[in-house]
């Protein structure tokens, strides 16, 4: 649930489940589930969950800011929000 709230002025970027995996640097290519929204009126634009089938992409190449950064330094496997 996005909060009624204005969104943060930076990037927030938690785990919600942290693994033991290795570390995702930016050169790397990420295999990935999501949901993506916009803050304003919480609408949904992506839901690979919904779909069954995950994201494969180089991290490098990803053009959505907070998806790319969000990710970098965080453990293969985990949860983030």
């Amino acid at each position: 649930t996005i909060p009624k709230s204005d969104p943060p002025k930076k990037l927030v970027s938690n785990y919600v489940l942290e693994s033991d995996g290795e570390v995702v640097k930016e050169s790397d290519s990420v295999v990935v589930n999501y949901v993506g929204m916009i803050w304003k009126g919480a609408k949904e634009f992506d839901n690979t969950y919904s779909t069954g089938k995950t994201q494969t992409f180089p991290l490098s190449q990803v053009t959505l800011k907070g998806l790319k950064n969000g990710l970098i330094d965080k453990k293969v496997g985990s949860r983030v929000l």
